[in-house]
């Protein structure tokens, strides 16, 4: 989900993981996996913080204490790919990660994304209480009830290309043929 703030471009972009765990003291070049979930509410503050700004793209899948940041929102691009589609995208970026020198991508790091990328569109409605208690609890069903309020502002793309395209019309770019 990428959720953007007044006008398009251009912006600062923020990785909701960055906000929801930190790196171990001392170790800002910590390998991902070693990072240490945040509180709840540390959580919403944060992304309280972040939405109060004039321009902002935050891109990440937490329903449960991102309300701030949906409901300040101009446009939420949802990106929704099917479960193999989904798998493909996660384990290519891996990939991609791993051949630039990223410690974070391991073959248990791979096999586990892609584990979760694949159960994504299949996982049950989670309550508010799965979602605090583990991330993992997130899937479509409940990022779609958790955007429903807010239903006029999202634009549900299939596929990374169709989220490009989406920014470029938006922005009122357009791709050189």
């Amino acid at each position: 989900m990428v959720a953007m703030s007044r006008g398009l471009m251009p912006h600062q972009r923020h990785d909701l993981d960055r906000l929801a765990y930190e790196p171990p003291a001392h170790q800002a070049n910590a390998q991902f996996r070693e990072w240490t979930r945040v509180s709840d509410q540390a959580r919403r503050e944060r992304a309280a913080a972040l939405a109060s700004n004039a321009r902002w793209v935050a891109s990440g899948q937490y329903a449960g204490w991102t309300e701030a940041l949906r409901d300040a929102a101009d446009v939420i691009l949802w990106l929704d790919p099917s479960a193999p589609a989904a798998t493909v995208g996660v384990l290519q970026h891996a990939i991609v990660w791993r051949w630039r020198g990223s410690r974070d991508w391991d073959l248990r790091s791979m096999v586990q994304a892609a584990r979760g990328a694949w159960s994504y569109p299949s996982r049950p409605q989670a309550t508010a209480e799965e979602l605090r208690e583990r991330d993992e609890a997130n899937g479509a069903r409940t990022l779609e009830v958790f955007l429903s309020p807010v239903s006029n502002k999202v634009i549900r793309c299939r596929s990374l290309k169709e989220v490009v395209e989406t920014i470029e019309r938006l922005s009122g770019r357009s791709r050189a043929t």
